[in-house]
C-alpha cells in the first residue's frame, strides 16, 4: 500500500485548486477580488452607518457563528444599521461555508423573507402607469408596444 505524501488536506487543497482553475479564468477572478476588496459603500456617500440607514429594501442579513471572514459581531451591527433588516442567525461548525454546507436547515427561513419582501414591494401594475412615461424611460422602445396600456 502506497503512502500518500504530506498531509491529507494538502490533497483536498490539491484537488479544490485544480476545480478552481478549470472553473474560472485567473484574471478574471483577480478583477473580481480587486472590485470586492476595493469597494467602498460609503465612498463619496458620507459615513457608512448613515449610509446604511439611508437603505429602504429589506435586507437579510445572515450570521453563521462560527464565521471568521465575515464575524458574527460585524452582521449583528450591519442589521442593527439597515433600517429594514432581518438578522438570521446561522448556528453551524463549518464556518464560513456554512451558507453553503448547511443551507437546506435554513431555506425555508430564505424563502419566507422571500415572500415577505416580495409582499411588501409588490410593484405597481404597467397599466396604472401612463405609456407616454414607459416610452420615455425606454420601457416600450417600439411604437405601439405600450397601446392600450
Amino acid at each position: 500500500m502506497r503512502r500518500p505524501r504530506g498531509f491529507a488536506v494538502n490533497n483536498w487543497l490539491r484537488h479544490h485548486a485544480r476545480m478552481l482553475v478549470e472553473r474560472f479564468d485567473a484574471n478574471s477572478y483577480r478583477v473580481l477580488l480587486h472590485a470586492m476588496d476595493t469597494h467602498d459603500l460609503a465612498r463619496r456617500r458620507g459615513e457608512v452607518a448613515e449610509v446604511l440607514r439611508r437603505i429602504r429594501q429589506p435586507v437579510l442579513v445572515g450570521s453563521i457563528d462560527t464565521d471568521t471572514l465575515y464575524v458574527p459581531s460585524d452582521q449583528h451591527e450591519l442589521a442593527r444599521l439597515l433600517p429594514d433588516a432581518t438578522l438570521l442567525a446561522i448556528d453551524s461548525p463549518h464556518g464560513h461555508d456554512g451558507f453553503l454546507i448547511d443551507a437546506a436547515r435554513f431555506q425555508a427561513d430564505l424563502l419566507a423573507f422571500k415572500q415577505q419582501s416580495a409582499d411588501a414591494s409588490a410593484p405597481h401594475p404597467v397599466d396604472s402607469v401612463p405609456s407616454e412615461r414607459l416610452h420615455a424611460r425606454g420601457v416600450c422602445p417600439e411604437a405601439g408596444l405600450c397601446s392600450g396600456v
